[in-house]
């Protein structure tokens, strides 16, 4: 792992991200803590196996950590500033989130449809 790469683990339902920098800790947003986070690798992975996804985005590595440090403290909010809005930003990249966005979905198209039997 390098500074700057984006790790994940997988919590079951959703896959949790964060950001690897030079010391090798985790920089993450954590709906745990409320806010962005600075752990250990095996502290954020809790016992779970991590996955390495590299450097996403066209910044630089050295800026992708120092973009995460700077964001530590900032609050948590799972519809404009959860896990992957961080790790998006931090990138250099539009902040979104496409599991959140694939839920909402899923969770509309039942809505729609149990109303559709009804």
């Amino acid at each position: 792992m390098l500074s700057g790469d984006q790790i994940s683990v997988w919590l079951g339902v959703y896959r949790h991200y964060g950001i690897i920098v030079d010391d090798l800790t985790v920089i993450h947003n954590s709906k745990i803590a409320g806010q962005v986070v600075r752990e250990t690798v095996d502290d954020f992975a809790g016992g779970r196996q991590v996955t390495n996804h590299g450097k996403a985005g066209t910044l630089p590595r050295d800026q992708i950590a120092r973009n995460a440090i700077d964001t530590i403290g900032r609050p948590y909010k799972l519809f404009e500033f959860n896990c992957e809005h961080h790790v998006s930003e931090v990138s250099g990249r539009y902040p979104c989130s496409p599991q959140l966005r694939i839920v909402v979905f899923l969770a509309a198209a039942s809505l729609l449809f149990s109303h559709a039997k009804a």
